[in-house]
């Protein structure tokens, strides 16, 4: 699916997976880089440094929040315009080269799990 991404958005895989998980934050923002680097099973340092990557893109700022040293990380305008054809492009590859080859048996057990993950606190 990240083949098919890139041409279509000009959002390497990483850039999707940051921007998703900022999708799902209020006000598409997210308070602390070592915080959200876990949410993603990545280190801080690989984070930080794809933060960069895109802010260099103009597709997130990154602010101080406090002398504690805080990073406050958002998503731009220009990245949630990108992130609306993403999400579309993303979805129907997983319907094309996952959903419709599984068999009936196998989507059963999917969406048992599925429902499973969603029941957990935070899922």
């Amino acid at each position: 699916m990240a083949h098919e991404l890139a041409p279509a958005t000009g959002l390497s895989s990483a850039d999707y997976i940051v921007l998703n998980r900022l999708r799902d934050s209020p006000g598409q923002t997210y308070a602390g880089l070592k915080m959200l680097a876990a949410k993603l099973g990545w280190s801080a340092s690989r984070l930080s440094h794809q933060v960069s990557r895109m802010e260099r893109r103009g597709l997130v700022t990154r602010q101080q929040a406090d002398k504690a040293g805080q990073v406050i990380i958002s998503a731009t305008d220009q990245a949630k315009d990108i992130m609306r054809d993403a999400v579309l492009v993303h979805a129907d590859g997983v319907r094309r080269h996952l959903l419709t080859q599984l068999t009936e048996q196998e989507a059963h057990v999917l969406n048992t799990v599925a429902d499973r993950l969603r029941a957990l606190p935070g899922g």
